[in-house]
């Protein structure tokens, strides 16, 4: 954050975005030509359609209540707060608050999500801030329907989607700017990653599970007990006797722990406990 310092100027900032997702993005589309893009099915049967439309609906809805300055519950307390101090600070960090001369609790987490909402604000204001959100939400629901038809088929992944839809808290929470859908994102990826493993036997699609796992733990500390599970998973796809599902198990574990590392290091140097405020 540090880099333009006194110098920013937003206008610069936003062009030099644009500029690098062009950058990013065309040799991704180039590349994509010469492969084939899944067809949408075109057979949809009627519970199947009620199922695109109450999604279709839901997004709709949460983007448009999301277009205006309507940030959550904890977005004054912490998430909101801490990205624009560290834009008053010029770098990540924390500005104590009274009574207490500390940051929030729930700041000195793996902040990963909060500086996706600093770099919003850095572009306009919190709305930018609000559509990473809303992408998160949107994220979720194609992943939950995707590992779900992968898995077991089209039929299982509708029925993912409508439950995941169906659950009370949509109504609301998905309008409640908080950091949980992107690590559940993460989650999902990780996971599809894994199972992607399972069929090719590819140490790359290991390593690309793995790196989703290392941004999931830069989420919250919530991470560490999702790599239980995760770490299970990789256990029992691994092919080969025991020793071969170790090394891959500690392969995924580490390369996550390497992603996640900088927080570590972070925490270790500022306040001498790399998972401060736990242990403190």
């Amino acid at each position: 954050l540090g880099w333009w310092g006194a110098h920013y100027q937003r206008h610069i900032f936003a062009g030099g975005m644009v500029l690098l997702t062009a950058v990013v993005t065309v040799p991704l589309l180039a590349r994509s030509e010469r492969r084939r893009w899944p067809e949408l099915p075109s057979d949809l049967s009627w519970y199947e359609s009620i199922v695109v439309l109450i999604a279709a609906l839901c997004l709709i809805r949460w983007f448009l209540v999301l277009m205006g300055f309507i940030p959550g519950s904890d977005v004054f307390g912490h998430h909101y707060a801490h990205a624009k101090d560290m834009i008053r600070l010029q770098h990540f960090g924390h500005i104590p608050r009274f009574p207490t001369d500390q940051d929030h609790i729930s700041n000195y987490s793996p902040s990963l999500m909060h500086m996706l909402y600093m770099l919003g604000m850095s572009l306009l204001d919190e709305r930018v801030s609000n559509l990473f959100h809303w992408l998160t939400q949107a994220q979720l629901l194609v992943l939950v329907y995707g590992v779900a038809a992968a898995l077991s088929g089209r039929s299982a992944g509708m029925m993912a989607a409508a439950i995941y839809l169906g659950i009370g808290l949509q109504g609301n929470f998905p309008l409640d700017v908080q950091d949980y859908t992107f690590q559940a994102v993460l989650m999902m990826v990780s996971i599809y990653g894994i199972l992607t493993y399972r069929k090719s036997g590819r140490m790359k699609d290991l390593a690309l599970a793995a790196v989703a796992s290392g941004f999931m733990l830069s989420v919250k500390y919530y991470g560490f007990i999702l790599m239980v599970p995760m770490l299970g998973m990789v256990w029992v796809v691994a092919a080969g006797p025991a020793v071969q599902k170790i090394r891959a198990g500690l392969f995924f574990g580490l390369a996550a722990l390497a992603i996640f590392s900088p927080w570590l290091i972070y925490n270790l140097v500022h306040f001498r406990n790399p998972i401060f405020p736990f242990f403190s």
